[in-house]
């Protein structure tokens, strides 16, 4: 795995969702978010771009998929241990 991921930590990820939901999900939260939670890999799209995936965690505006790298290729995955970022998907009203 590259040096620069870092695995992402449950505290971590409650405290994204949690900031998501009190400041709502959009383009200038993520931005904020990738600034104080650096390495964390944040990528933010619609949830209707991400198809069939299953998110790992579903709220009311938005939903969170995690990513990882099985070392030469990036992908989906419901293992918290060997994520290294997030898709936050937000939930068209």
């Amino acid at each position: 795995m590259d040096a620069e991921l870092a695995m992402i930590a449950p505290t971590t990820l409650n405290s994204i969702a949690q900031t998501l939901l009190l400041s709502g999900c959009s383009e200038a939260a993520i931005c904020e978010l990738r600034a104080q939670f650096e390495p964390v890999h944040l990528v933010f799209c619609s949830d209707d771009e991400m198809g069939a995936a299953e998110p790992y965690r579903e709220y009311q505006d938005f939903n969170l998929y995690l990513i990882h790298d099985s070392g030469h290729c990036m992908g989906l995955t419901d293992d918290l241990d060997s994520a290294f970022g997030m898709v936050v998907a937000e939930i068209d009203p």
